[in-house]
């Protein structure tokens, strides 16, 4: 008896085969973990995000391990072993274990297929692959939700599975095993072919096509194991009744198949690991990086439709990139990671690619304040990005780029702009002036931007796009990238993203450049009566922190410009805020004036910024320091770069610096006693708020009143304050306030951060709308509107009883509800204050002091309150008007 039962049934040999299930189990299990952890580190040496496709296969990785701890369980409880040495125990254990197979296996090999197909979808952004991948998708899920319907009702009662005595029927295996698997073998059929057509249509040599078709049938070693599990479940179910021992076959495929379902769904994303291997000579004459890969053109009698089925794809081998990518990759490796604009018809497929590359997508109203916010962004984070649509879009923007060209904020300007074959062809399209010139947008950018360029040959593309952008940092000023509508999936070369970095040019060392570290030491030595005067190209210079340096460790007396406020600790002993010459303290201007030595650093001449061009040290006592030069007396030396003031900071031995004998007594304004029923002023308003501001705050002050109080401030350490200076385009500063709140988040994501917004009503009302994407950005922000009933500043120029100086009142206490708050969030966070009495009030409510989100704060003041140059220049309009 003992010698026919270890026969087995088949007559197999009774040698246990546990090792082969173990053998198997171990193998699937590592490969499949891998293939996934390979696949996610790709994604963090490219520096993208997580896409749904790796979120699936993960979850089918967790399945597979659910698969492989069933195949563990039922080891310890015979498989492998013939069921006459198992014990009744073991056996309900085996059969209750085996039933798991019937979900965790199905749900294994579906969220491999959904895997893939939302890889189609990302990769193939036309409407036929996406139609497709969604219609294959949903049959994947109703065989698995059938097949697992199936499974639970194998048995009637399920508990006949493990007792098959009890009452009730079981359904024919092997009719559940053909309903199981022929579905499952047709749609992984379907998904190996579904893209072969989108990658033959490609303009690119036969083999290239053979190579990318490749790439995807690598997954047609799954389907031939589909098949191999088929027949081996058939033969299982034909088999006598040694379950545990005949099982053996079964279990082994079942770990396998999903196995190379998932290691197939991986290697795909697995280009940035192949890039780094050695390139084998054969393969040296096959480098796709030599062919561009591009779209045909669509025939201009075809229909937008039609040209919007006809896209490029993202696929690639290892030394290609598209487009896009190459240039949304480029502006994350300089610390760009909002990029701002609005959607128009030629830049649609661009815009495809901003989430997926991992670049957070920020929709403005329009593309004026998309400039702005992304002027604000720069002057934080170092460099931004905007993209506008041809013609209508990017003239709406370009006032904002003009500005941030004034300024020196590096703003990168992508248009998209239409078809080459509708340029080529002088087409009469719209958002153009009917006459077939495509140039003239391009042209007008050229006047307020630093470099421009258009992508138009993928040969060119990455060089172009890396020069460019060196430029932008170079100068601190804005670019123009023209992307025709058929660019944006053509391959490129990605070999620079790997092997170029770049960043602003070192500018070589003159010959001169010891004698004039000299030159300005031995002034510095010898100054009696020195100071330090920082202006705001500090900033654009890049030199911040050594100007910090300098200050402190000299001890000179350090005074700031207009747009330098905010780049020095004011909080220094020697700091003593805004010169302002004539018109702020005698005493300030006394020292200015009888000073033999001024250092000014990052020098911005304008009117406004100089209070009239009187706040200009003489060149006789003053060495100044560009970007480009420095100055010293009338001497100019050239081809300077900022680094000069890093090398002379560190070249200074600070203690030969001698202190100034007689620096300026500092003049301390003292508390004001205000009436709590007076209305409120300009003079003490700032002053009064001043108290509200904490470090890591980010302060912005508009055009008009706003620009000329703030600079009262005295800032806690830590906190940037942007005020106008140069353009003064009434409305910059709330979209700014925007770019500049999400730049200071990112910047901090683990400390809470805040912007304060200082605004006229008149001003408000140019760009009023981004308050709802600052609502929709959940950004901490507290804007305090200065309500004087129209344009004040304008009202101090000229025309002070003019009714072109008025704007229409409007119900502010509403503005947070209308732009879309969460309900009662504006009613909790929005105040008005008509006297000092109210101000202080609403300055201690928990709301404004350690709220969340948009808060509110109206403050009423005289329409003619202005101090400062506006006081005295309308002093002058009344004084003319009795005259």
């Amino acid at each position: 008896m003992k010698s026919a039962l270890a026969q087995g049934e088949k007559g197999y040999d009774h040698n246990n085969l546990r090792h082969v299930v173990i053998t198997a189990s171990c193998f699937a299990l590592v490969i499949s973990t891998v293939a996934v952890a390979l696949r996610l580190w790709c994604r963090r040496i490219t520096r993208t995000k997580v896409f749904l496709d790796d979120y699936l296969i993960i979850v089918a990785l967790v399945f597979e391990y659910g698969i492989t701890i069933a195949g563990v369980v039922l080891l310890y409880n015979g498989l492998g072993t013939h069921i006459i040495y198992l014990s009744p125990e073991q056996l309900v254990v085996y059969m209750k274990t085996l039933a798991t197979g019937a979900f965790l296996y199905p749900l294994c090999i579906t969220f491999v297929k959904l895997s893939i197909l939302a890889l189609y979808k990302r990769i193939f952004s036309i409407r036929p692959m996406m139609l497709a991948s969604n219609a294959v998708g949903c049959i994947v899920i109703l065989w698995c939700f059938g097949v697992c319907l199936i499974g639970a009702v194998t048995c009637i009662p399920f508990k006949k599975l493990w007792e098959p005595t009890l009452p009730g029927g079981c359904i024919n295996l092997a009719q559940f095993y053909y309903g199981l698997q022929i579905p499952n073998i047709l749609t992984d059929a379907i998904i190996l072919v579904l893209p072969m057509k989108a990658v033959w249509n490609l303009q690119v040599p036969r083999s290239q096509k053979v190579m990318l078709s490749g790439i995807f049938l690598i997954g047609i070693t799954t389907l031939a194991f589909d098949i191999v599990r088929l027949v081996v479940m058939i033969q299982l179910s034909e088999a006598g009744s040694d379950i545990t021992y005949n099982q053996v076959p079964a279990s082994v495929w079942t770990c396998i198949e999903p196995m190379m379902g998932i290691t197939a769904a991986c290697l795909s994303n697995m280009r940035p690991i192949f890039t780094m291997l050695p390139r084998p000579a054969w393969r040296q004459n096959l480098s796709w990086r030599k062919n561009a890969v591009s779209l045909p053109s669509s025939d201009r009698s075809k229909s937008m439709e039609q040209k919007q089925d006809i896209q490029s794809t993202t696929v690639s081998d290892s030394s290609t990139v598209t487009l896009a990518d190459y240039l949304f990759t480029r502006l994350q490796q300089l610390g760009v990671k909002s990029i701002f604009g609005v959607p128009g018809d030629f830049n649609l497929r661009l815009l495809d690619y901003v989430e997926p590359s991992g670049l957070h997508w920020v929709g403005t109203c329009n593309e004026l304040n998309a400039a702005y916010a992304a002027d604000g962004y720069a002057r934080l984070a170092g460099l931004s990005a905007i993209i506008t649509t041809f013609g209508v879009g990017e003239l709406s923007a370009i006032n904002g780029i003009a500005g941030a060209y004034a300024e020196r904020a590096p703003v990168v300007h992508i248009v998209g702009t239409p078809p080459r074959s509708s340029q080529e062809s002088r087409a009469l399209v719209h958002h153009t002036f009917a006459d077939g010139e495509y140039r003239r947008f391009a042209a007008m950018h050229a006047h307020v931007t630093i470099a421009q360029t258009n992508l138009y040959d993928p040969r060119t593309v990455p060089d172009q796009i890396d020069s460019v952008l060196q430029q932008a940092l170079l100068h601190n000023r804005p670019i123009y990238i023209e992307i025709p509508d058929d660019m944006p999936g053509v391959l490129v070369s990605a070999a620079n993203l790997t092997t170029t970095t770049i960043k602003r040019p070192a500018a070589p060392t003159t010959e001169s450049e010891s004698s004039v570290l000299t030159r300005v030491a031995d002034r510095i030595y010898t100054a009696k009566q020195p100071l330090i005067l920082v202006d705001g190209e500090s900033r654009a210079m890049g030199i911040v922190d050594d100007v910090q340096t300098l200050v402190r460790e000299t001890s000179w007396p350090t005074f700031t410009t207009v747009s330098g406020k905010g780049l020095v600790d004011e909080h220094e002993p020697n700091v003593y805020g805004n010169y302002a010459g004539r018109l702020g303290d005698p005493n300030y201007k006394t020292y200015f004036d009888e000073s033999d030595l001024i250092l000014e650093i990052g020098q911005h001449h304008t009117d406004t910024n100089t209070l009239i061009f009187q706040t200009i040290p003489e060149r006789a006592t003053s060495i100044t320091f560009t970007d480009t030069a420095v100055r010293i007396g009338d001497d100019t030396y050239r081809d300077l770069s900022p680094a000069f003031v890093t090398r002379l900071v560190h070249t200074l031995d600070f203690a030969r610096i001698p202190k100034p004998a007689n620096p300026p007594s500092r003049t301390e304004v003292p508390a004001q006693t205000l009436s709590p029923t007076g209305r409120i002023t300009q003079k003490d308003f700032y002053r009064r708020v001043n108290s509200l501001l904490r470090p890591g705050d980010v302060v912005l002050t508009e055009t008009g009143t706003a620009s000329y109080g703030g600079r009262d401030f005295k800032l806690p350490r830590g906190t940037r304050l942007f005020g106008a200076i140069t353009w003064l385009s009434i409305g910059y500063m709330l979209p700014a306030t925007l770019g500049a709140g999400l730049a200071q988040r990112e910047r901090n994501p683990d400390t809470p951060t805040r912007a304060v917004l200082f605004i006229g009503d008149g001003s408000l009302q140019m760009t009023v709308q981004e308050i709802s994407t600052m609502i929709k950005e959940k950004l901490d922000v507290v804007i305090f509107l200065i309500n004087n009933e129209g344009y004040t500043i304008e009202r101090a120029i000229h025309g002070r009883k003019q009714s072109y100086n008025d704007v229409t009142r409007w119900r502010h206490h509403l503005t947070a509800d209308f732009f879309g708050a969460e309900d009662g969030h504006g009613a909790k966070n929005s105040f008005t204050a008509n006297n000092w009495a109210e101000l202080d009030e609403v300055l201690q409510r928990e709301e404004i002091q350690n709220g969340k989100g948009l808060r509110w704060v109206e403050v009423f003041m005289e329409k003619e309150d202005v101090e400062g140059l506006l006081k005295v220049i309308l002093d002058k309009q009344i004084a003319a008007e009795k005259a």
